[in-house]
């Protein structure tokens, strides 16, 4: 199983917690290779199925994103909470 793929091949076949295993092991390989651009967007395409505020906003402070995730909601903070 490529590893790139093992986290959706697990969580099609319903084995969440080989997925979350496999986001681990593709996170420990981002560790190792940092500058791999490609292995890290598939990291944090893998990342956004359990995490996708996370990922989004990993995404948006990476530049891949242009707009500032937050903006895109309609709520608005007000004392900690949303309207």
């Amino acid at each position: 199983m490529n590893t790139r793929n093992a986290v959706t091949e697990a969580l099609r076949n319903g084995k969440n917690n080989l997925a979350i295993a496999e986001l681990r092991n593709l996170f420990k390989k981002v560790q190792h290779e940092p500058d791999n651009a490609g292995l890290y967007i598939s990291f944090l395409n893998s990342l956004s199925l359990f995490c996708p505020f996370i990922a989004t906003e990993l995404l948006w402070r990476q530049g891949r994103i242009e707009q500032d995730p937050i903006s895109r909601s309609r709520t608005k903070d007000k004392e900690g909470i949303a309207e």
